[in-house]
Formats: C-alpha cells, structure tokens, sequence
C-alpha cells in the first residue's frame, strides 16, 4: 500500500514489458558477485520514473515522509559512479536497441536506452545480441 502511494505522488511508473525485459537481461548479466545485490537493490525499490524522453528509467527507495534512503546492501564496487553494463538488444519485430546500466552511490540507478523505446512498450521477448561487461573496470 505505501509503494502504491509512493508510485502514485512522486509521479512514479510500472515499467513496460520492454524495459521489464531489458532490466531482466542486465541482471543475468551482470558477474556473480554483484548480481545478487544488484537483484536485493532492485526488489528494494519502490519508486521508478521515466525520464520525460522515454529514454531511462530512474530507480529509488523511498521512506515515509519522502525521503530518499539507501538499499540495505551496497554494490562492491570501486567507482561511486559508473557504467555495469551495456547490452544490445533486438525485439521480436528486428528492431534493435542498446541498453545501459548505470550504478551510482554504489547501488544501481539508471537503465538508459538509445532511444525513445515508448513504442516497444509491448514487445513480449528479446534476444541479446551483444554484452560490453563495464563492470570488469569497476570491480
């Protein structure tokens, strides 16, 4: 109830069925020893806003009173503000995107696309094409 309520006043979104996809294959992709915090990060959220672009999503965990707190696990990384990944993804109609994961304060906080994905909104499956490991530099 308090995440709905959240969601709702901070201007917050559900993701669609692309960008859900999209967060699911930066996950699986991310090396061992950062995906299960980067996994406990995301399942701590509850506020997600998309930027006016359509271009990102922004991730936060929200307290009573509006406030902005920290997940209950940090990522062991090295740089407080770095690129996780980069993937390149194609939907099931061909159409190809690239896909970045950013950390920032140590936990994950950006999913960007290279494009506006508002009309792949739908789109029910993906294939990744190709997987830059940023993390390897930050790790």
């Amino acid at each position: 109830m308090f995440s709905e309520l959240v969601r709702i006043l901070r201007g917050g979104i559900r993701p669609t069925s692309f960008e859900q996809l999209c967060i699911e294959a930066c996950l699986k992709n991310l090396p061992e020893q950062i995906k299960d915090i980067a996994n406990t990060q995301l399942a701590q959220y509850n506020l997600i806003q998309r930027e006016i672009d359509g271009r990102a999503l922004n991730f936060y965990k929200v307290a009573r009173f509006n406030q902005i707190v920290e997940p209950s696990n940090l990522l062991p990384i090295k740089s407080k503000d770095c690129v996780l990944l980069k993937i390149e993804v194609e939907t099931d109609t061909k159409e190809s995107v690239n896909v970045t994961l950013h950390a920032t304060g140590y936990r994950v906080f950006c999913i960007q696309f290279s494009r506006s994905v508002s009309n792949l909104k739908s789109t029910k499956e993906i294939a990744v094409k190709k997987i830059t490991q940023s993390w390897r530099d930050v790790i």
